[in-house]
C-alpha cells in the first residue's frame, strides 16, 4: 500500500487523512500537540465548565460527499447536536452592540458623518483588489475617505497593529469588513439587487440572504466533541495517530521525499507527504529557503470567564470594532447552548489580538472593566472563574509582501518536493475554516484519485 504521512492534526489534516485512508492508502498522522484538533478543541475547567479553544461552529460546505465525510456522525445524533440555520453573531461599533448580524452597522455613526459616508459610497465602484497597491487605496476607491477614517483605519490598526498603507488590498476581508449595514432594511434589499452594491451592503438581519447551509454545535459542551468522532472513523480505517511529535528532518532524493525523522528519533517512510500546517518547519527541516523573509504574526490571547451575572447580549458572539476598547471578540456560551442547565452558567471567552500575549490577572481585570463600560455587564457582577491562554497559532498580518510570498508558496513547495501535497491555511490559498476544508477536499481528490 502507498504510505501517506499527514503532518498536522487540525481539521485540514484530519480531513486529508480520512480521505486518503478511504482511498486505500496507509496513513499516519503526525501532530506536535498531545491531542489533535488544532483550533477545534475545547477545554474544561475544574468545575466542569467547557470553553472552546478556537473555532466555535462546524458549518456545512454544500458539497454532499465532503459533508458526509465531515458530519456523518453528527447527522445521526439529532439529540446531541444542534442544527443552526444562521450564525448568531453581532458587532460592537460606535459604543453600541448590534445583535442581529455580523456586519458593522453604519447607522451607529453620528448623523452628519453617516450622511457624508453614504454619499461617497453611492458614487463609487470598487476596483479589482489586484489593481491596488495597498488596502488604503482599495478602501478609498470602494468605500470613500469618510469610512476609511471613521471605520477601516482605526479598526484595522486595532486588529493588525499597522496602517492601511502597510496592508494588502484584501486584508480587511479577514475581519468581515467587506459588507456594511446602512440605510433601512427595505432600501438595502433594493440596492443589493444591483451588483454594484451587493458586495458592499449587507442585509440587516442574519436570517436574510442565507445559503441554506446548516451550522452545528453540541447541545451541551463544546465544539471539541467533533474531533473524537473524526478520530474514531479514522481508527476504523487503520489510520495511525502519533501525537506529541514534530518533524526534525526531511530526507529527499531526486526531488522526492523519502522519509521523515521525528523528534523521538524514529523515522517514517513516505510515498506522499501531506503537509497541513505552516510551511516554516518543512522548509527548515529540508534546508529549503523561502524568499522574502518571515511573515509577521500577531498574538491571539484567549481569556475565559464565568460570571455570577449574565452578559447583556442576545447574540452568541460579537466582534468589537470600536478602537476605544482592547476587546476583540466575545463569545457568550449560554447563547450557543440549548441545554437549560448550561444556559444558567454565564461562561464567556474574550479574544484579544496584540503584538505580545498578556495572560496576566491585570489583563483580565481590564476586560471585565471594559465589558462594564460597554454596558454588557452589570457593575456589581464579578468573575467566579477566570483563566487566560495564549493561542499557539498566531494571526498572520496580510501585508503586500505576505500576499506575494504566499501566492507563490504552493508552486514553490511543489517544485521542491514532487510528492508533497500542501493543504490547510498555511498554503495561503484560504483562511476561514469552511473554505479551507473545501480547498483541502479538492486538493486531496485531485492528488489521490
Amino acid at each position: 500500500m502507498e504510505s501517506v504521512v499527514v503532518v498536522g492534526g487540525g481539521p485540514s489534516g484530519l480531513l486529508a487523512a480520512l480521505m486518503a485512508a478511504k482511498r486505500g492508502r496507509r496513513v499516519t498522522v503526525v501532530e506536535e500537540e498531545p491531542e489533535c484538533g488544532g483550533l477545534l478543541r475545547s477545554i474544561t475547567n475544574k468545575d466542569g465548565v467547557v470553553f472552546d479553544y478556537g473555532n466555535h461552529m462546524a458549518r456545512q460546505t454544500g458539497i454532499p460527499e465532503l459533508d458526509e465525510i465531515l458530519f456523518a456522525d453528527i447527522h445521526r445524533d439529532t439529540a446531541g447536536w444542534q442544527r443552526i440555520p444562521h450564525l448568531l453573531n453581532g458587532t460592537y461599533f460606535c459604543g453600541k452592540l448590534y445583535n442581529l448580524n455580523s456586519w458593522v452597522n453604519l447607522n451607529f455613526l453620528p448623523r452628519a458623518t453617516y450622511e457624508k459616508a453614504i454619499l461617497e459610497l453611492l458614487h463609487l465602484l470598487p476596483p479589482p483588489p489586484e489593481a491596488c497597491a495597498n488596502d488604503e487605496e482599495y478602501l478609498l476607491k470602494a468605500f470613500g475617505p469618510t469610512l476609511v477614517e471613521h471605520l477601516f483605519r482605526p479598526a484595522m490598526r486595532k486588529f493588525c497593529g499597522m496602517d492601511l498603507k502597510e496592508l494588502s488590498p484584501v486584508a480587511h476581508r479577514y475581519f468581515d469588513l467587506t459588507r456594511l449595514i446602512a440605510f433601512t432594511p427595505d432600501i438595502s434589499r433594493e440596492l443589493k439587487k444591483s451588483p454594484a452594491f451587493d458586495g458592499r451592503l449587507a442585509f440587516h438581519l442574519a436570517t436574510e440572504g442565507q445559503s441554506g447551509l446548516l451550522n452545528y454545535y453540541p447541545a451541551t459542551g463544546g465544539i471539541g466533541q467533533w474531533i473524537p468522532l473524526l478520530l474514531k472513523r479514522m481508527s476504523a480505517l487503520g489510520v495511525e495517530i502519533r501525537n506529541g511529535l514534530r518533524v526534525e528532518t526531511v530526507d529527499r532524493k531526486d526531488g522526492r521525499i523519502q522519509s521523515l525523522r521525528l523528534s523521538d528519533g524514529s523515522s517514517l517512510a513516505c510515498d506522499t507527504l501531506v503537509w497541513s500546517v505552516t510551511p516554516a518547519p518543512l522548509l527548515k527541516a529540508s534546508g529549503a529557503l523561502l524568499n522574502g523573509g518571515r511573515p509577521r504574526f500577531r498574538n491571539t490571547t484567549l481569556h475565559f470567564f464565568v460570571f455570577d451575572k449574565p452578559l447583556k447580549m442576545e447574540c452568541a458572539a460579537f466582534t468589537c470594532f470600536d478602537p476605544n476598547y482592547k476587546i476583540g471578540r466575545v463569545t457568550y456560551y449560554p447563547n450557543y447552548r440549548s441545554n437549560p442547565a448550561d444556559k444558567k452558567i454565564f461562561a464567556a471567552c474574550v479574544e484579544m489580538i496584540s503584538d505580545a500575549a498578556d495572560t496576566s490577572e491585570a489583563a483580565r481585570h481590564e476586560i471585565v472593566a471594559e465589558l462594564k463600560q460597554m454596558g454588557l455587564l452589570e457593575e456589581s457582577a464579578r468573575a467566579t472563574f477566570e483563566e487566560s491562554r495564549s493561542a499557539k497559532a498566531g494571526f498572520p498580518i496580510h501585508t503586500p509582501d505576505f500576499a506575494r510570498q504566499t501566492a507563490g508558496l504552493d508552486s514553490m513547495l511543489r517544485d521542491s518536493f514532487q510528492n508533497l501535497v500542501p493543504v490547510g491555511k498555511g498554503t495561503g490559498r484560504t483562511f476561514f475554516m469552511t473554505e479551507t476544508l473545501i480547498d483541502t477536499y479538492k486538493t486531496i481528490t485531485a492528488s489521490f484519485p
